[in-house]
């Protein structure tokens, strides 16, 4: 069972309009461990469908649809796989971690985004 060992949220309001949101997660898998060690190529869907199925792929988020600005990066960089969609009433943000998070296994990662004091300040 997954669960979160941090998530903290720091809000900076501008006296020029603007809302920033930074926030910061680290996520731990609390099933099972694998056995032995892990292969990427063994783990690919099309060679074994079954492999992984107590892994966690990808984490996905709605967020206000008006935000702007919006980055994420792990601990070492920019998530390479990852997609931010803005539809008519939200924006969805979907991570793929650099590797499925097995059990036992965990990892952390940053977002954040800008918006108008208009939509929570008056």
């Amino acid at each position: 069972m997954p669960y979160f060992q941090k998530a903290s949220r720091d809000v900076f309001v501008s006296h020029w309009g603007s809302v920033a949101i930074d926030e910061y997660f680290k996520i731990f898998n609390d099933a099972a461990g694998i056995n032995g060690q892990f292969s990427r190529v063994d783990y690919m869907p099309h060679i074994n469908p079954n492999n992984g199925a107590n892994a966690i792929a990808n984490l996905a988020i709605n967020l206000p649809q008006y935000i702007h600005g919006l980055y994420y990066s792990d601990y070492i960089g920019n998530i390479s796989t990852s997609f931010a969609v803005r539809k008519n009433d939200y924006v969805e943000l979907a991570i793929h971690p650099r590797f499925p998070i097995f059990g036992q296994w965990k990892t952390d990662w940053n977002q954040g985004y800008h918006m108008s004091t208009a939509f929570h300040l008056f």
